[in-house]
């Protein structure tokens, strides 16, 4: 039952946040698609790699806490949305940049 409560979304959330955030903080959000891509797919990976490590550190270094599997799932479900949406917000803005206003 604990993978229907509120924690989950509140974790792809965060983690989806997290991945459209790194390239912002890399400065290189606007690059053309082939390496725009790269770089989103890497910022999903490292968001993915720190939402597992925290829940191994977590395990490891917190008397009475365990890791969850199912947050490390959600996490990487966030960071994947998080690339979802930078792809879309792409694809909207070079849709909108060949349009004239008349």
């Amino acid at each position: 039952m604990d993978l229907f409560s509120l924690d989950k979304p509140v974790h792809a959330l965060l983690f989806a946040v997290l991945t459209v955030l790194i390239p912002r903080a890399w400065n290189i959000a606007d690059t053309d698609g082939r390496r725009a891509m790269r770089v989103y797919w890497t910022a999903a990976v490292m968001a993915t790699a720190y939402g597992v490590s925290t829940e191994w550190m977590q395990h490891a270094f917190v008397p009475d806490r365990t890791a969850d599997v199912n947050d490390m799932i959600a996490n990487a479900l966030g960071a994947l949305l998080g690339v979802v949406y930078l792809k879309r917000r792409d694809g909207a803005r070079n849709s909108t940049k060949g349009r004239k206003d008349v």
